[in-house]
């Protein structure tokens, strides 16, 4: 091991997710055996290369990342890459033009009436303030606004009409293998939007303040431009009966930020001597003086909060990207081996069990919580020999109980998951041949609640019951139970049938 760098904490990206996700679904379509000699050679060389030295999660898994070599993944990671950066030159490419086009607008002056002051406050200091007052209320998290009626669906709406979605309208103009790569990207964030949502929204959200940045910075620099090339003349005028001391008022309040420098802040016999009415001739003799004001309004108000608000959104992209790393389904199970050099590569449980290379053991723990839904199994006998897993305690629950029983189990389902810490899950075994009612569903919500976030849970519909029989031989009888149970939304959640031919256990 001599060279190889030991793992350090190194800054999450999209990229990162993409590239996790497609090796993880890889894994799922390799044999357990070879991902566990795979992932123990990896634990016995991370264990030498850290030594005593605390190593966080996500250094562990960027660097199983970088050694669990996966051609294809990496060759998706590249592919969305290349998507996100053309996304990214699109969206500067447009804030620049628009920009541009918007200051050419508001700053054109053909010698007969001068740039209306009032305009450009409007444009690139009041509507600037506003849009970004409505991006900030697209950030909050959407349980601080579920007091306030109504403004869910504000914001709702605020995030579905943000700039920063115009990414995936060019993406229609990619070459066809960045076009799929991104839009692969973008279903599975939809798929598991309780790990990657915050993700996808603070994405939007610095596209969005990508562009507005690129905005006023054109602008700006088109208005130097004209400042410097041509002969602008400046003056105020608006339908509204507003005094000279109530508009000087106004500029003294936006010139605030810089009034201590006594520069760019217009006086009262500026504002009285620029006032002009349409169609009125006007004198432009030292009407040049509001330039000054009219660009540090720009910058204070329209750039630089644009560019605070980029660096923000990038660190909380950053931040909402690392914790949906380790919250992605499978990264669990991937830390668990690694956590496990010393064992061997594959560990027989019980006649004709599963593995502990097999998901339920690597993804819920060697001893989850199996709960046993409507005597499915009938005894924690059986569920050792069906599940390959030790069941000290088999949980009944539904059936003839009463939900106060089920309420008191599930209350001790999420103690003895806390208890066992992270390399625990939860197991609930149900009748195949059954489809799941109701009940089954609510039972389900309110036992990720009781355990939380992040814990695997692993539905097992069994094909035979209580007594060995066999009841369901119907592929039907599964795809029902994967079909509604994909309906919980819930991407910890695993609905898998057992290992087929598996002897039932005379305990």
């Amino acid at each position: 091991m001599v060279g190889m760098p030991a793992p350090r904490p190194s800054r999450v990206t999209l990229v990162d997710l993409v590239a996790l996700a497609a090796r993880l679904n890889h894994d799922e379509q390799r044999p357990s055996g070879e991902l566990v000699a795979r992932d123990r050679a990896l634990a016995a060389e991370l264990a030498a290369l850290k030594a005593d030295a605390p190593v966080d999660d996500t250094a562990r898994l960027a660097w199983w990342m970088g050694r669990a070599e996966d051609v294809q993944a990496d060759e998706s990671a590249d592919q969305v890459r290349g998507a996100l950066s053309l996304a990214g030159v699109g969206l500067v490419a447009l804030g620049l033009v628009l920009g541009a086009g918007v200051a050419l607008g508001v700053f054109y002056y053909d010698g007969q009436q001068p740039v209306n002051v009032v305009a450009a406050l409007g444009v690139f200091v009041f509507l600037q303030a506003g849009t970004l007052l409505l991006a900030c209320l697209a950030a909050l998290p959407a349980r601080s606004l579920a007091q306030v009626p109504g403004l869910g669906a504000v914001q709702d709406v605020l995030r579905r009409a943000s700039p920063g979605r115009l990414a995936f309208v060019f993406a229609r103009f990619m070459p066809q293998e960045l076009r799929e790569a991104l839009a692969s990207a973008v279903g599975r964030s939809g798929a598991h939007r309780r790990v990657y949502g915050r993700v996808q929204l603070w994405a939007v959200l610095r596209w969005s303040q990508l562009f507005a940045f690129a905005f006023n910075l054109a602008a700006a620099a088109v208005f130097v431009a004209l400042v410097l090339f041509t002969d602008l003349a400046f003056g105020w005028s608006t339908t509204l009966s507003i005094e000279h001391g109530a508009f000087h008022r106004l500029t003294s309040a936006v010139s605030l930020p810089w009034s201590a420098t006594g520069y760019a802040v217009p006086g009262l016999e500026l504002v009285e001597r620029s006032r002009y009415y349409r169609g009125q001739p006007f004198d432009p003799v030292e009407r040049g003086a509001w330039w000054p004001f009219v660009l540090l309004a720009m910058l204070v108000y329209g750039l630089l909060p644009r560019g605070v608000a980029l660096v923000w959104a990038h660190l909380a992209l950053g931040r909402a990207t690392r914790r949906a790393l380790l919250a992605t389904p499978g990264v669990s199970a991937v830390l668990h081996r690694l956590d496990r050099p010393g064992a061997s590569t594959v560990e027989s449980v019980g006649e004709g069990g599963a593995t502990a290379g097999q998901w339920p053991a690597s993804g819920v723990g060697d001893r989850p919580a199996v709960i046993d839904w409507s005597r499915a199994a009938g005894s924690a006998g059986r569920a050792r020999a069906v599940l390959g897993v030790e069941v000290d305690t088999l949980l009944p629950a539904g059936g003839a109980r009463t939900p106060g029983e089920d309420a008191a189990l599930l209350e001790q389902v999420g103690r003895q998951v806390a208890d066992a810490g992270n390399a625990s899950g939860v197991v609930l075994l149900v009748k195949r041949w059954e489809p799941p009612m109701l009940e089954t569903l609510e039972f389900l919500k309110a036992l990720r609640l009781a355990v939380g976030e992040r814990v695997p849970i692993w539905v097992c519909p069994l094909a035979e019951d209580a007594e060995g029989r066999r009841v369901s031989d119907d592929p039907e009888h599964l795809s029902q139970w994967v079909r509604r149970l994909r309906t919980l939304g819930d991407p910890w959640l695993r609905v898998d049938g057992p290992e087929e031919g598996v002897e039932p256990d005379a305990g």
